[in-house]
Formats: structure tokens, C-alpha cells, sequence
């Protein structure tokens, strides 16, 4: 009796607590029907109990989505857990009420097991509306924060980042993800760390910081203006748990405040943009009131406020036109205090830094809104002009002086030719006096044809129509044509020639009979200007990948001043009428303009007059010898090889060479004996070739950009075999000494080919590499 009486009252109690419950509970049977339903869940839903006992709570309670769509039986997650025997926690759905409204519930629904089977279900929800509410009005503010212009951001009371908004990111350049956890002070420039400590400080006193104007830091290390409210964050008790700082940036209207500002300053900001020196001066004391910055660079920040106007010219002398000192009194600051109107007065101002050339002007501004009469001195720096007109002088001087010495040159063979002509018409020569007429007649002609021809080629440089007739050329053989052709007028002077030709130096790409152009007009300048019984040394030698031919002689030398000027055209260390020496000064300036057409150089050395003169021709090596065509022979004469090169069919070479010309001379060499070649330009392209298609030999310039011949060579020897790493290779290169060669089998090359290469050479040895002959010589 007594447990009965206990059970009843544990009934009483569960009973009690359902029924006063604000969380809505019902239950159904396996069927989906409600077999119970507590108050709560009647005040929700707005059905009675007797309404809903009996009924299926699927068709009355659970038929919709939140958002109206209707939910099929099957697809009920409630009576899903009837099907599942598993407990469904903390679910989000919507359910109907009697008026057929929906309203937001979180619900749990367990399934009631007897005897191993689902009798039924039981459903615990809250009305979750509030709660909805409470989240749309956050979501409606987090949306309006995000979308705000301004960038707004709270931190903890420690001074971390907590929130970051889309403007704070557009502001201050960190994402939300780079700076949110990251201290406040990231923001403060150095100078205003304290700022934030202040503002905590201030707002635990409860206070309010508004429109408080600072700068920040930017990401990009820019620093930004901004206006600051900063405000507490409270929680529901009223308690401050942080600090929300909303940041205007302001660097527009600061921009606008300054604008405002230097209208108020728009005079001396005019003057300041000014180019020219401008003075304002008080009249009568001539006391400066205003220099623009123009003004202040022009006299070495010299120029003092308030001092006298000429007190920086006074530091240096100045002169006028004529080169005559100027007076104080005479200086523009003098004149102007007496009122003068100065228009283009012209003097030049003797300084430390060189002689400036100056036009002023100067006049009295009168008197107006209040401000008394000032007068204004305008400088205009006329020192570059001065200096155009000088050249244009000197190139007006030596267009005169070129015109009377191509005058005199023209005339001068043309009087011995029509001299001597007439007195051959009388036929009253005898016979040796008319053979040395012909000849003279024969010899002036012919320099007068070369003033033509050097004329013409003048012409040819300046409109850029001069072009070469590019062949092998042996320069041996060409400084031996010229020697030839000068020796007799240096025997006529008695001097002795010497020559020194290295017989390694190679040929070279060029234009033979412009090459020995530039041999003659050297050789015939150093005749020309080296006393009798002088001598002159023509030596030719090769300089690592170059050629180099040096004239010298032991004659008048040149001016160190006339040095920088002895390839310009029309111009002559002696240009007077009293001149020792013809010609029209166009010579070297040809010199030079062909051998920068062959990609070559020209230098002159002398250490001075009477001390002779060096002329340095630089040409570049041929890479290899090329091989004549029907159309062309060999400049330099060379025999028939009687070598029968082998056939190089069916072979893969890569050849590597940084230089273009060089490289399609070697593929096209390496093509017309059968070989199929794949030329690249870099050890990096030679080794991604070697990657795509697997060459039988490589040839490899030495000197490339970047990665040389060695490095490449290492590279593919540190490759698998199977990839290529014992692919035969030559190294092709203009150093050709016996520690080069030494270098390059070290490396990992099985041959050193010098250069220049002749094509038999070059395909003998990618045969033997490729074990179709013998060994190759290395």
C-alpha cells in the first residue's frame, strides 16, 4: 500500500512538471497519432486536447515548411525517428497552428520502445520566434555595419580585435582573417601608440569619444586621416566588456582644408610653381618681401627675407653684355628702387658653379585692396639658350670652314688639271715634260675622285643607305693589299713601315674593299702626318673572341683637347688657311662608321702632340668559316680542301648558341650534310630540347648568358643515361687556349673545336662523336 501510495505521487509530480512545463510536449502512437499533449503545447499550437487526441499530428501540426512548401509523409524527419528507432536532437522546423500560421520551433522527438519495438514517439519543442527575431534584428545590424561606409570595429578591454567590417578592410588594407586576434595598436603609427591605452582608459570612466581626429596605419605602411567615435560595449547587465570605434577617413576633407588653405596662400604658391626666379620687393629700400622657390635655387638658398634685393648678386660679380663689371647701383634691385622699369636687361652672374646667363624684367605692382604698392622682379635663366646659340655658332664656323676647305681641295687638283691640260693642247711640251704632265694630270684626278667618293659616302652615313657586301675576309691579306698600295708614298718620305701579323687571328665577316677603306684612310693619315724618316707599325693580333689592328706612327700626335673630337665629321685639329695638311676632315669619320657597321670599334690614343698617335680597330671573330657560294668567292684565297667529309644522315644534333647569326651559320653547315639539328639560343632551352627529343650530339658555345657552356655540360652529365646524360658533346668557342680546352674536357666534353671552325671540321667532328670515324681530335 504504501509503494502504491509512493507511485502516485511520483505520477502526481512527472505529471506536474509536464503540465507546467513552458516546453510544448505531445506523443503519438506507431501510428503518427497523438495520444497525449501537455498545456503548453495546446497554448502553442492553439488546438485544445480533445481537439487533438486521436489525430494524426503529421496532417494537423507538421505538414509544412517554414517556408509554405509542404512536407510529404515520408519525408518527415518526425516520423522518420518512428522508422528509425533513433532520437532526432535539436531540430529546426516550423509547425501549424490551429489558424493555420506557421511559427519557428526547435524540437527533439524520442522514439518510445517496448518490448523491442517503436510504440510511439515523444516531442519536446519551443517556440523559437523571440529568438528569430532577435537574430534577424542582429543579421539586419551586422548587414547595415557591413554595408556602412565607415569602418567600424570592437575590441575586447584588452585592446584585441574582435570585429572588422567590409569598410575597415577597404580603409585600413587587412582582411578580416589577417587582423581580427591581432592587438589595436598594429593600427597606430609609432608616434600615437599611447592613443590606445588613453581610450581605454577613458572609456571605462564611462565616457564617450567623439570625432576625434588622428591618423592610422595602413597596411601598405601609408598613414591615413581619420575621425574617431569611439563607445562602450555593454552587456545586458550594463557591464562594459569592450570598445566600438567607428573610423571616418577624413583625408578628403583634410585635403579639401588644406586646397581651402592654400587659397588663402594661392599668391605665394603661384609663384613658388613658377619655373623663373620671381623677387616681390618693397620699392624705394629695394627689401625683399618674397622669393620663390625658383629664386632661392638659383641664388644657393642665399636669398635672405628682408635683406636688400641685389645682396645675393653682390656674393659674385656680374657682368653686362660687353663682359664689363656691373655697378652695385646698377644692379636691378638699385634700379628698381629708383623706380625703373627694367625690360630685358641682359648680364651674366659669375658664380662658383659657372657663369649664369640672366634676362630680367622688372616693374612697380601698384597699390590695391589694401595692400601697398610692391615691385616685382622677374629672372629668366637664359644660360642653356646662351649655350645653343654657341653651338650653333661653332656649327655655322665649321660648316664655313668645311665649305672653303672642300672649295680649296676642289679647286686646288682642278687647277693642275686644267694647267697642265692647256699646255698639252699647244704641243710645245717635249716628251718627259708631257709624261710628267699625264701624270700629274692622272694623280690629281684621282684625288680628286676620292674627295668625291668620300663626298658620297658622307652622304650614303647620313641618310643610312651605306651597306656591305658581307663575305669571309682574311685581313692579312687585306692589310697586305693596302700596304702595297701606300708603300710608294711612304718611301717617297722616307718612312719605314713595319708590320706584325698574327697568323691565328682569323677571319672575320666583313666587306673587303670597305675594310681596306679603312686600312687605307688610316695608313694614308698616319703618312700624312708623320715627319720623313718616321716610322709607322701596322700589327694585327687576335684579342680573345676579337681581331684588333693597330696603327701607329711617330708624327705630330693630336691635342688631348682635340682628342674627343677626331672622328666627328668636317672636323680638322687645323683648320686655318695657313693648315700644313689637306683634306676635308672626313676621312676618320668614315673610319669610324664602318667599322661600327662590321660591329666592330675604333679608338685613337696619343699622348700628345709630337708624340704619334695609336688608331685601335676592334672587329668581332667569325664563329666558322662559311663556305663560298656560285655567287661570291673567298676575299682572302684559300686552297680546296682534299678532305671528303662524311655524311651525317639520320643524326640528331643540338647546337647551342646565344648568337643568331652564328647559330643558323652552324645549323645550316650541319643541315646540308643530312643532319637534322635543333638549334636553340640557352642552356636552359638546350636542356628542355633534350627532355622533348634526345639528341645524338650537342655542340655548345662556351660564352653564353646566364648559364655557360660549363654549367649546361654539368648539368646533362648529371642526367640519367637513359634521359640523356652521356650524349656526346663538343664544346665550340673563341677561347682557344690549351687551359680552355683542358677546362672544357674537365667539364665534360669529348671535343674543343676553336673558333673560328671550318665546316669540314666541325662536320668531321659530330661524325666522329656520333662513332661513324675515328676519334675526334680535341
Amino acid at each position: 500500500m504504501n509503494l502504491d501510495c509512493e507511485n502516485l505521487q511520483q505520477l502526481d509530480l512527472i505529471s506536474a512538471i509536464i503540465n507546467h512545463t513552458a516546453e510544448g510536449l505531445y506523443a503519438t502512437d506507431a501510428t503518427g497519432k497523438i495520444v497525449f499533449i501537455n498545456p503548453a503545447a495546446e497554448r502553442m499550437l492553439g488546438w485544445s486536447r480533445d481537439e487533438l487526441i486521436g489525430k494524426c499530428a503529421h496532417e494537423l501540426i507538421h505538414y509544412k515548411r517554414a517556408d509554405g512548401s509542404p512536407i510529404a509523409e515520408e519525408d518527415c524527419p518526425l516520423l522518420e525517428v518512428m522508422r528509425s528507432g533513433k532520437t532526432l536532437h535539436n531540430h529546426e522546423d516550423a509547425f501549424a497552428r490551429k489558424d493555420g500560421s506557421l511559427f519557428p520551433v526547435l524540437c527533439s522527438s524520442t522514439p518510445i520502445v517496448k518490448e523491442g519495438r517503436v510504440a510511439g514517439a515523444i516531442i519536446a519543442f519551443q517556440d523559437i520566434t523571440e529568438r528569430k527575431r532577435a537574430e534577424a534584428k542582429l543579421f539586419q545590424l551586422a548587414s547595415i555595419i557591413e554595408s556602412s561606409d565607415d569602418a567600424i570595429i570592437s575590441i575586447d578591454l584588452d585592446g584585441t580585435i574582435v570585429s572588422w567590417n567590409s569598410s575597415a578592410e577597404r580603409l585600413y588594407g587587412y582582411a578580416a582573417n589577417e587582423i581580427v586576434g591581432q592587438h589595436i595598436t598594429r593600427l597606430l603609427p609609432l608616434d600615437r601608440k599611447d592613443e590606445a591605452a588613453e581610450f581605454t582608459l577613458r572609456i571605462k570612466r564611462g565616457e564617450h569619444i567623439e570625432h576625434y581626429e588622428t591618423a592610422r596605419l595602413r597596411k601598405d605602411g601609408a598613414l591615413v586621416n581619420v575621425s574617431l567615435t569611439v563607445s562602450p560595449v555593454k552587456d545586458e547587465k550594463g557591464r562594459i566588456i569592450g570598445i566600438s570605434k567607428i573610423a571616418r577617413d577624413i583625408t578628403e576633407r583634410k585635403r579639401v582644408e588644406e586646397a581651402l588653405a592654400n587659397q588663402r596662400r594661392w599668391l605665394e604658391y603661384l609663384l613658388n610653381l613658377a619655373p623663373i626666379p620671381i623677387l616681390l620687393v618693397e620699392p624705394n629700400s629695394a627689401r625683399v618681401l618674397f622669393a620663390n622657390r625658383a629664386a632661392d635655387e638659383m641664388s644657393g638658398n642665399n636669398i635672405s627675407r628682408d635683406g636688400h634685393a641685389d645682396a645675393h648678386y653682390l656674393r659674385y660679380p656680374c657682368t653686362d653684355a660687353r663682359g664689363q663689371r656691373i655697378p652695385a647701383d646698377e644692379l636691378p634691385g638699385a634700379r628698381v628702387a629708383r623706380g625703373e622699369r627694367l625690360e630685358g636687361f641682359q648680364m651674366d652672374w659669375h658664380t662658383p658653379y659657372g657663369k649664369r646667363s640672366l634676362l630680367i624684367y622688372a616693374d612697380i605692382l601698384p597699390s590695391m585692396h589694401g595692400h601697398p604698392a610692391t615691385a616685382i622682379i622677374i629672372c629668366q635663366d637664359i644660360t642653356e639658350i646662351k649655350r645653343i646659340e654657341e653651338e650653333l655658332r661653332t656649327a655655322n664656323r665649321l660648316k664655313d670652314e668645311f665649305l672653303a676647305t672642300l672649295s680649296h681641295e676642289l679647286r686646288t687638283p682642278l687647277t693642275a688639271i686644267l694647267g697642265w691640260s692647256r699646255m698639252l693642247l699647244t704641243g710645245a711640251l717635249d716628251e718627259a715634260t708631257t709624261r710628267e704632265a699625264l701624270e700629274t694630270i692622272e694623280r690629281n684626278a684621282r684625288a680628286q675622285s676620292q674627295l668625291i667618293e668620300d663626298l658620297m659616302d658622307i652622304s650614303r652615313i647620313i641618310t643610312g643607305k651605306l651597306r656591305l657586301d658581307a663575305r669571309p675576309v682574311d685581313l692579312a691579306s687585306v692589310i697586305e693589299a693596302t700596304i702595297a698600295s701606300v708603300r710608294p708614298a711612304a718611301e717617297a718620305k722616307a718612312l719605314r713601315l713595319q708590320v706584325v701579323l698574327d697568323p691565328l687571328a682569323g677571319p672575320v665577316l666583313g666587306d673587303p674593299a670597305r675594310l681596306q677603306q679603312v686600312l687605307w684612310n688610316l695608313l694614308s693619315n698616319a703618312i700624312k702626318f708623320t715627319p720623313k724618316g718616321g716610322s709607322i707599325q701596322v700589327r694585327l693580333e687576335r684579342v680573345d673572341s676579337h681581331v684588333e689592328i693597330a696603327v701607329s706612327d711617330t708624327g705630330q700626335g693630336i691635342k688631348p683637347d682635340f682628342l674627343p673630337f677626331v672622328f666627328d665629321r668636317f672636323r680638322q685639329a687645323d683648320a686655318t688657311t695657313a693648315r700644313a695638311h689637306g683634306g676635308l676632315g672626313l676621312g676618320l669619320a668614315i673610319v669610324r662608321h664602318l667599322v661600327e657597321l662590321h660591329g666592330g670599334t675604333v679608338r685613337v690614343d696619343s699622348p700628345g702632340e709630337g708624340q704619334g698617335a695609336t688608331f685601335t680597330v676592334q672587329l668581332p671573330i667569325m664563329i666558322m668559316h662559311r663556305e663560298a657560294s656560285d655567287k661570291e668567292t673567298r676575299y682572302a684565297p684559300s686552297g680546296p680542301s682534299s678532305v671528303v667529309t662524311p655524311a651525317l644522315d639520320g643524326l640528331r644534333v643540338l647546337v647551342v648558341e646565344d648568337e643568331a647569326d652564328a647559330r643558323q651559320l652552324l645549323a645550316v653547315a650541319l643541315e646540308r650534310h643530312g643532319a637534322e639539328v635543333i638549334a636553340v639560343s640557352s642552356a636552359q632551352e638546350a636542356l628542355a630540347a633534350i627532355e622533348s627529343a634526345t639528341p645524338d650530339v650537342i655542340i655548345s658555345d662556351i660564352g653564353m648568358p646566364r648559364e655557360d657552356g660549363y654549367a649546361l655540360i654539368r648539368k646533362v652529365r648529371a642526367l640519367p643515361r637513359e634521359r640523356g646524360g652521356n650524349i656526346p658533346a663538343a664544346a665550340l668557342t673563341a677561347y682557344a687556349g690549351s687551359e680552355d680546352r683542358k677546362r672544357a674536357l674537365l667539364a665534360g666534353f669529348q671535343a674543343h673545336i676553336p673558333k673560328p671552325v671550318d665546316p669540314s671540321e666541325l662536320i668531321a667532328v659530330v661524325a666522329s662523336l656520333a662513332g661513324r670515324t675515328g676519334t675526334p681530335s680535341v
